[in-house]
Order: C-alpha cells, then sequence, then structure tokens
C-alpha cells in the first residue's frame, strides 16, 4: 500500500471501542504510522492491566478472591 494511504487509514482508524488514535496530525511515513499504532497497543495493554488490578483488588476487598 501506498504511504499516502496507510498514513490516511491510519488517522481514520478507530479501535475497538470507537477511540481515534491521538497524535496522528504529523504522521510522514509508514514508520510513523506503525509507531502511533504500537503505542496505543501499549495503551490499551496498560489499560486492560489496570481493569484487571482494580477487580482484583476489589474481590479481595470483599474477600472472595
Amino acid at each position: 500500500m501506498r504511504t499516502g494511504e496507510v498514513i490516511r487509514q491510519t488517522k481514520e482508524f478507530e479501535d475497538f471501542y470507537g477511540g481515534d488514535l491521538p497524535d496522528t496530525a504529523n504522521l510522514k511515513t509508514k514508520e510513523d504510522c506503525y509507531q502511533r499504532l504500537e503505542a496505543h497497543r501499549r495503551l490499551m495493554e496498560d489499560t486492560l492491566g489496570d481493569a484487571m488490578s482494580h477487580l482484583d483488588n476489589f474481590e479481595r476487598k470483599l474477600g472472595i478472591y
């Protein structure tokens, strides 16, 4: 796929939850797009980890863990 098309589609991308990618204004290369997507992947992984930890803590508080 041509670089311009990769950039356009990256800017239009919505994640699973319907969220846009932040900081897409300065995308100039396919590598920029890749880095932006991988940064978003890490954010989503961190968010999931935080949510799981929150649930674990609540279960411990209730004494059912």
